[in-house]
């Protein structure tokens, strides 16, 4: 069975060959125009917001009932209008498949398969043919392909691709351990001990258990070069203490540096709960931490002196709980001023969650600090 083809796309938009990924896509959506990651995808390398809408008003005349391309249109138009740029082209509704927009207009050289049907005599049509002026016809889902086919928009904006998969973890059941606790381990296959490797060490939120942090960060492990540890938090009551979560994750730790040559400084990341449990793990144990990555806390600590040289991502969506917004904006302001790298992201769109692209973010200020 050949791989996803849309995970070949998001590789190698990753990668920096949009060219390669623009071809796949093009290939995807004329084979389906349903298919609404590949549109997402399609719009991700675009560079302006004007452009955006444009592709996501392609994707609309071929998907007029989709309500996800509708709520992300929206936010982009009022987000165009709050600039102050204004709509390029004349306001219209959403749904209007009547005309084509003068935005999208069909390259020259492009035959529509829109059927003519001969001029009546006296008719509207008739008389535009007179006067050797086009007949206006309704737009149709072949003439977006030919306008994608024949240039014009490229791929982006990975945080609106919500919840989009970015690759499959393999199979977790050989890789869970329940001594001394639960915890799940991902070694890579290149693993040698003859080097030191990075530890990265994930925390779910309330509620949750390690096989939710395996799910968001296995894909990653192999091809970034780290191992992987997943530890079940305990989770009497919907949470935990601090000092419980503590012995817990140096339980897990203990078993696997046993076992493996693994740096002397960890990386940490956190959702929710376990965003506001890293934080306290940093500053209890700064000679153990090489950087932190707090995702969607509810909580956040006050910075001591002791974690000043440990770099600091920050993640949060604008449709998360207000005051969590609030905490991570003064959390970030206050971590600057006791002279932490303080990396801040406030996505839009994103609710009380992770994405890919909180995801992608994490990875990449790991990769910066991964000595």
């Amino acid at each position: 069975m050949g791989e996803d083809p849309l995970k070949i796309v998001i590789d190698l938009i990753r990668s920096g060959q949009g060219q390669r990924a623009q071809e796949t896509l093009r290939s995807m959506l004329k084979a389906d125009v349903h298919n609404i990651p590949a549109w997402f995808w399609y719009v991700e390398t675009c560079t302006s917001v004007d452009q955006r809408i444009q592709a996501l008003e392609a994707c609309l005349i071929c998907n007029p009932d989709n309500s996800q391309v509708k709520s992300v249109l929206n936010a982009l138009r009022q987000q165009q209008a709050q600039s102050g740029e204004g709509p390029k082209a004349e306001a219209r509704p959403l749904c209007d498949e009547t005309r084509v927009p003068e935005k999208m207009a069909i390259p020259s050289g492009v035959v529509t398969q829109t059927p003519q049907k001969p001029a009546v005599k006296g008719s509207m049509d008739a008389e535009r043919q007179k006067a050797g002026k086009p007949i206006k016809r309704p737009i149709k889902a072949g003439t977006v392909i030919m306008w994608l086919m024949a240039g014009g928009l490229v791929v982006a904006f990975a945080y609106l691709v919500v919840n989009l998969i970015n690759s499959t973890p393999i199979d977790p059941t050989s890789h869970r351990f329940t001594q001394p606790i639960e915890y799940y381990l991902y070694v890579p296959k290149a693993y040698a001990a003859s080097q030191q490797w990075p530890l990265f060490i994930g925390i779910h939120g309330s509620g949750g258990s390690g096989l939710d942090c395996w799910n968001l960060w296995q894909p990653y492990a192999e091809r970034e070069g780290f191992i992987l540890l997943c530890p079940t938090m305990p989770d009497e009551g919907g949470g935990w203490q601090q000092n419980d979560g503590e012995a817990y994750t140096w339980a897990a730790i203990s078993a696997v540096t046993g076992q493996y040559n693994i740096k002397p400084r960890y990386f940490l990341t956190g959702f929710s709960a376990g965003a506001a449990f890293v934080q306290g793990f940093a500053i209890h144990y700064p000679q153990y931490v090489e950087a932190v990555a707090v995702l969607s806390a509810g909580v956040y600590r006050s910075p001591s002196q002791e974690i000043e040289g440990i770099p600091f991502l920050i993640v949060i969506g604008n449709l998360d709980n207000p005051e969590s917004i609030g905490g991570s904006q003064q959390f970030a302001q206050a971590l600057a001023n006791n002279g932490n790298v303080v990396s801040y992201w406030l996505l839009p769109f994103v609710g009380h969650q992770v994405t890919n692209k909180g995801r992608q973010l994490t990875i990449d200020f790991f990769h910066t600090y991964n000595h």
